[in-house]
This record gives structure tokens, sequence and C-alpha cells, in this order.
């Protein structure tokens, strides 16, 4: 590979092969997906009809139309799929009995109506599906209630009002269902209380407002309730203070404020609360720093600011948490580079960007954080256009998930079933299309849209070579307008020690054997961008000339970890050698 002379040819390659996804199966469009035991259920209308409700149960085979509930173009616009044991249950209109539930096995004759909650032709417009305990609840207006408590086993039998909280057509409008241990929890309002947090063991006699936290008939505004281990956290205001982080046991004495962060009547603003191991994380402010990643054990001492990862009054604005393997994964900006993908292990020092995708102050936006087994999915914004990633936590492993050249238009919607993850994305027209991408350990990463480039997963640890993890320990601080990197212990003890380390050659000039070039971690995706930041990268000054090769190679040398390197190298290792 030379280096300059593919320089040219690599940019001409990229203009002509880097494209949008286009769509395998023409004229269908999803709109929305879950996974039932192993089943893709997909809402998607094509030429023939409208949004109804279609399946894949074969990772190679097209969708297959489950049923056509509303014959003919309108459609019946399939919504709120929810998995209920081994069956589906979701919102569809059938032309006849309006919105209303609806079950489905997959088969045709085992998709029917539940319920006509609301008979003839108006609308119960049941939502909020949350399973307890074999019972599903919901949301619904019978058309003499009101939106109110209802549950559902699946039979028609078994769908009533569990309560009517507000006599007459309004109804309470129960939001934000979330089931913690045997409680169901919810937000409702009455002409009490205004709207306040809710509790129900399914019963009429068993569901009571838990707390009229802001007395009177103005609202409290429970939000983003969230279940931690059996206590329920959530963001309230009690008219004294702001919006801030509350916790319940379902009592009214165990039903508390943890603690005033933005002291005062002025709001933290608690959101994107996550359960990570037992520990609730969660993006608030305090006035004194932005909107940043804290932490609470629901006391008011173990509620604390993790890292200010946007020094000062700036706001990192920690986004779209989720938990992977006690590790929290997120989107946020040290206002240095744009918005990346960050991590978190609810300390400072575990605090770090995980890899700054699209370098310098540009955005890659992550989003559509996903967790697939140990490792988490996600859309982000390359140099050239958006595609899926996956991560393990380190620069290293965080790598696209298919061919380099292959870009989807607004990826959503992102579901792991029959082996594969799927998504919705657009095509170049703008209608929407099934995407899907292998996501095996082992799988070729070029994709469908196979343009010869092979990305090799990260290499395997071996004993007595430095592994690319310990390599990866290092933080970087503002200083002077610059990036600093500090090294962890572990890192600076390697400093002038000869060492044997394994990577994929980089060449940086346009000769047959190379004296200088960079040994990186994971192997180039193209011939004409640096395959890691500073921390999966190793500049290489060899004892004699090497020879590029494909494979990785071990080499020999001493290392030294620069600490202020104009070029932003972290790393050096001279009078390298192949390693016997």
């Amino acid at each position: 590979m030379n280096f300059l002379r593919c320089t040219v040819a690599g940019l001409a390659f990229i203009a002509a092969s880097a494209a949008i996804a286009e769509p395998a199966w023409q004229g269908f469009s999803p709109s929305a997906l879950t996974d039932v035991n192993g089943t893709l259920f997909v809402v998607a209308k094509d030429d023939e009809r409208g949004y109804e409700l279609w399946k894949i149960e074969r990772a190679a085979s097209k969708p297959v139309l489950v049923k056509d509930i509303f014959p003919g173009p309108r459609g019946s616009y399939p919504s709120s799929l929810t998995r209920f044991g081994a069956a589906l249950l979701f919102t569809a209109n059938d032309g006849a009995s309006g919105f209303e539930p609806w079950r489905s096995d997959g088969t045709a004759a085992g998709t029917t109506l539940v319920k006509d909650i609301r008979a003839g032709a108006g609308d119960s417009l049941p939502n909020s599906f949350t399973e307890l305990n074999g019972t599903v609840y919901f949301v619904a207006d019978d058309g003499q209630h009101g939106f109110e408590l209802w549950k559902t086993q699946g039979t028609p039998e078994s769908t009533m009002l569990v309560v009517d909280l507000v006599p007459g057509a309004v109804g309470s409008i129960p939001r934000q269902l979330v089931k913690v241990g045997g409680k169901l929890f919810f937000t409702a309002y009455d002409e009490q209380a205004g709207r306040e947090l809710w509790v129900s063991d399914g019963t009429a006699s068993g569901t009571r407002r838990v707390r009229d936290i802001r007395p009177g008939m103005e609202d409290s505004s429970p939000d983003f309730l969230v279940d931690v281990n059996g206590t329920l956290f959530f963001v309230a205001r009690d008219g004294k203070h702001g919006l801030e982080l509350w916790k319940s046991d379902g009592t009214e004495t165990g039903t508390q404020m943890v603690k005033d962060i933005y002291v005062g009547p002025d709001s933290a603003q608690p959101r994107y609360l996550t359960n990570v191991g037992g520990i609730l994380l969660f993006a608030a402010t305090d006035g004194k720093t932005g909107f940043e990643l804290w932490k609470s054990d629901g006391t008011e001492q173990g509620t604390l600011l993790v890292k200010d990862i946007y020094p000062g009054r700036g706001s990192s604005v920690p986004s779209f948490l989720t938990e992977v393997n006690g590790t929290v994964f997120f989107a946020a900006s040290d206002g240095l580079q744009g918005v990346e993908l960050w991590k978190s292990d609810g300390t400072a020092d575990g605090t770090a960007l995980v890899k700054d995708i699209l370098p310098g102050a540009g955005s890659s936006l992550p989003r559509q954080l996903t967790k697939l087994g140990g490792r988490l999915v996600f859309a982000a914004n390359g140099e050239l256009g958006t595609r899926l990633w996956q991560s393990d936590g380190s620069a290293p492993g965080t790598l696209p998930l298919e061919d380099p050249q292959t870009f989807l238009s607004n990826p959503r919607e992102l579901v792991l079933s029959l082996g594969k993850l799927f998504a919705i994305a657009e095509d170049s027209a703008g209608s929407t299309f099934l995407h899907s991408v292998d996501v095996s350990p082992t799988r070729s990463m070029a994709g469908a849209h196979d343009h010869g480039v092979s990305v090799k997963p990260p290499l395997p640890e071996r004993a007595g070579v430095v592994p690319w993890r310990t390599l990866a320990q290092v933080a970087v601080r503002r200083a002077n307008g610059r990036f600093v990197p500090e090294f962890s212990q572990a890192v600076a003890a390697l400093d002038q020690k000869t060492i044997t380390v394994e990577g994929f050659m980089f060449p940086l000039d346009d000769n047959d054997a190379h004296a200088v070039f960079i040994l990186s971690a994971v192997a180039p995706e193209c011939d004409i961008h640096m395959p890691g930041g500073p921390e999966a990268v190793i500049e290489v000054h060899a004892e004699r000339p090497l020879p590029y090769s494909d494979d990785p190679i071990t080499l020999m040398g001493k290392l030294s970890v620069l600490k202020a390197e104009p070029s932003g190298i972290f790393y050096r290792l001279t009078a390298a050698a192949l390693a016997k």
C-alpha cells in the first residue's frame, strides 16, 4: 500500500462509492419494529395497502403480511407494539371498531381484536401498555369515563377499567406507567390535587394518590419515572423548590425530595434518569456548573456531581444515557470537541470520551444508543455521512458496523432480532425502508454493498504483549487551549521500557518498505484516514525499513509516553524490530 499514491486514488474512490443505502425490498415502507421471541414484527405499508402488521421469521426471508386488518389503501395503522409473553399487543383500527387493543401470535387467525372498549366506530385509543405480573395495564377512553387506567390479560373478559379516578368524560389522563417491584406507578390528574404521583396494585381499592407533593390544585408535574432496584426515582416540584430529584417507596412518608440540587426556587431539571448497577445516573445543573453528569444513591449526601465535563458554566449536556454491563454511555461535549460518545462508571476518573468520531470541533451526534448484549450500538455522523456504529467502551473497539462507504439517512428504531440489527432508515427520495446488519462477532463488516473493504475485529490479547486497552487508559484535560494527556499509572510505568506490541501497519510514505509508520490497534478502514485516535496508535521508528503487511505485526522496541508532543501523538516506539 503506497500512501501518497493511494491518497489521490482513495479520494476518488470515496467520492464514487460513498452512497446512502437503498431499500432491499422496493415499495416496502416501515414505521415501527419490535421483536417477540425471535420474530420481528414490522408495521409497514406497501404498494397495495396502507400500514399493516408484517413479520420476518428467518434472517434471510422477506417480510410476510401477518393480517390485512383494514383492507385497502387506508390501513389499520398498528402502533404501541408491546411484547406480552409469546404474543404481541398493539393498537389498530379495523375500520369498524376504531382504534382498539389487538393481539397477535404471528398468524392471521391469531391476530384478533382484544375488546371494542369504545363500542362502535369510536376510538378508545389505548396506549402506554405496561406489563406487571402477567397483566398489561394501559390507558384508554371508553366514551363514558374519559382516559383512565385499564388492564387486560389479552382476552375480552379480562379487559376492564381498573378505577375511574375522575368521573366524567375527561378522566384522570394517566401517564408514564412504570412497574416497580409489584406496584404500578403513574402520574394522574384529579380535581383535588392536580397532576401528582399515583400507585396501583391493579384493583380500584388499591389505587391511590401517593402524595400531594405540591399541595392544592397546582401540579407537581412528576416526570421521568424510573425504577432503581425497587425504588422509584422521578422529577417533581413542590412549590418551594424547582424541578428536583425525588424518590418514593409507594408510601406518603417514603416519598421525599432526594436533594435540592439547584438550591432555592430554581430548577436542577434532572433528565435521562438511568439505573446503572443500583445507582441512579442523570443529567442536571446546580447553577454553578451547566448541565452535567450526576449520580445518586437515594440520599442527599450520596447525590453528587460525577464530573464537570465542560468546565465552568458551560454545559456538556449528557444525553441518551444507556447502561451496558455497569457502564453508562451517553452523548456529550467538553467544549473543545463536539458532541461525541462518552462513558462513565459513576466516578470522575471513570468518565471519559470514548472516541472522537468526527475529529475536532465538529459533532458526530451519537443517537439511538441501544444495548446489544455486552456492547453498544448507535448511529453517528462521520466525515461523509451517518452510519451505524458499535462500541465496547474503548476507542479501538468503537467501529462502524458495516461497509465504511455505506451510509444511512436518519436511522432509527434499532432492534436486535434473528441475529441481525434492524433499523428504519430513509432512501435518497425520503421514503423509509428496512435496513439490517449482521451483528455476529465474526462477521465480515463489508456488508451488502461490498467495495472490497474488510474491517478486521480488534486484536485478541496475548501473554507478553502490551494490550491496547492498557494504552487506552488516558484522560485528556484542557490547559491553555490545548488537550493535555493524563496517563494512568499502568501506562506511565511503561515509559522508556522495552515492550512488545501487536497492531496493524499504516504507512506514512510512498516507499515499498517503511522506517517510520503508524501502528494501530485496528486495521485501517481505507488508505487515507488515520485508523484511530492518539490512544489507539503508536508512531514507530524501526531499526531498519519493514515491508508493508495487511496482517497484524508484532514489534519489540522502546516505548516513550509523550506528555507534550506538538503533533498530538501519545506514544512512540523507537529501535523497533519484528518480535521473534
